[in-house]
């Protein structure tokens, strides 16, 4: 799924060059398709967890809802340590950085995937009338948040070890232990 993700990423982006509506509309579509797929990505780590009806979906929020009714925190970020047990049953003194596994908001996924979907439709008339219509600022603008390397959004690139995570929640990652690994 994150191949798939990162493909649509691509051709968002090169779509975003040309200089056409047209373009800028197809680059909307694919960027819902790179959060869909990325939401689909995160759904198969709870394949055993989740109701056989969560495969039936397809919006974010509908998917990252039914994650959360089996973990809380499916939809936060988390930075991963690991360490040698001292003794049997004892956690380990020294814990190394092994990565961060970001994950979208489901207020985040919900808001960036419906704005893009606005820009998939005609104007309705009080847009229209209103001035308000969808134009290319608008829609690059929203390109441009929408995979900004910001919390959860950026694929495959893992966060420097020193920067403090972008969270519209307080307390930064949840700092909890999720059990012993043996090996």
């Amino acid at each position: 799924m994150r191949k798939l993700a990162i493909k649509c990423l691509e051709s968002a982006k090169s779509l975003i060059t040309k200089d056409d509506d047209e373009s800028l509309k197809y680059a909307s579509l694919e960027l819902r398709f790179c959060i869909e797929y990325i939401t689909y990505s995160q759904l198969l780590i709870y394949l055993n967890e989740v109701p056989n009806e969560t495969f039936k979906k397809w919006t974010p929020k509908s998917i990252i809802s039914d994650l959360i009714t089996v973990d809380p925190d499916a939809d936060k970020s988390v930075l991963i340590f690991g360490g040698i047990e001292d003794k049997k049953g004892i956690h380990a003194s020294k814990m190394h950085f092994l990565g961060e596994d970001r994950r979208f908001s489901l207020k985040w996924a919900n808001k960036q995937h419906n704005a893009l979907g606005n820009f998939l439709h005609a104007p309705t008339l009080q847009q229209i009338e209103k001035g308000e219509a969808p134009t290319k600022d608008k829609i690059i603008h929203k390109f441009d948040r929408s995979h900004a390397p910001r919390g959860n959004a950026y694929l495959g690139a893992p966060a420097p070890r020193n920067s403090q995570p972008e969270r519209s929640s307080t307390g930064g990652f949840p700092r909890r232990s999720v059990g012993t690994m043996t090996i």
